[in-house]
């Protein structure tokens, strides 16, 4: 006998979702209708965000869910874990979007020259002068990965980003990043910017 989503406990999610045949197919019809509502709710306000995307979103989701059911806990019903996973991956899918063919070049100058403090207009001319020593720092001293790894940083890609276009884990790209780092603070220092300027350059 069928069992409708209304009808479904976490156990009937679980076992129809781990099984094979109909039953299968069936439970993932139900559960692709649920996050398609879902999705289309969460981001309706979201520009460029249509139908054809939505389902993007619910296919890539649909992926990891059934490729993580014995991540369930059944702290919340499996529908709510689904849904949260299914908004975590469209979130992702919107940030690689945005910045595939972002110029990390571009938007790291634009938060380098703009930022929150407001300088005297001897400051700001010495701040100009700061951010184009490094960017010249950034050219001579650092390899093309070091450079997309700092450039991205100082930019605001998030991580998971970075490491997606650099191909590299966690600890790589912080060592990545370190030692670009290291290279471009004692460039800075050898040029005369003091240290409390060269942590305001990276924002630290």
């Amino acid at each position: 006998m069928t069992t409708r989503n209304s009808e479904r406990n976490n156990a009937d999610w679980l076992a129809a979702l781990g099984g094979e045949g109909s039953a299968v197919q069936e439970t993932l019809r139900d559960l692709t209708s649920i996050l398609r509502r879902n999705l289309s709710r969460a981001f309706r306000n979201r520009a460029g965000v249509d139908d054809a995307i939505v389902e993007d979103f619910v296919q890539e989701a649909l992926v990891k869910i059934t490729n993580n059911l014995n991540s369930f806990r059944g702290d919340s019903q499996f529908t709510t874990w689904a849904t949260v996973i299914a908004v975590r991956t469209a979130m992702t899918i919107l940030r690689r979007a945005h910045w595939k063919n972002v110029s990390l070049d571009q938007v790291a100058l634009d938060r380098l020259e703009h930022g929150e403090l407001r300088p005297t207009q001897e400051q700001d001319s010495q701040r100009q002068e700061a951010v184009e020593l490094l960017y010249k720092l950034i050219e001579n001293l650092l390899t093309s990965r070091q450079r997309e790894a700092v450039l991205g940083s100082l930019a605001g890609v998030p991580q998971a980003i970075l490491m997606e276009r650099l191909g590299l884990n966690r600890n790589s790209l912080y060592k990545l990043e370190h030692d670009a780092r290291k290279k471009l603070r004692a460039g800075l220092e050898r040029n005369g910017i003091c240290a409390e300027d060269v942590r305001e350059l990276f924002h630290e």
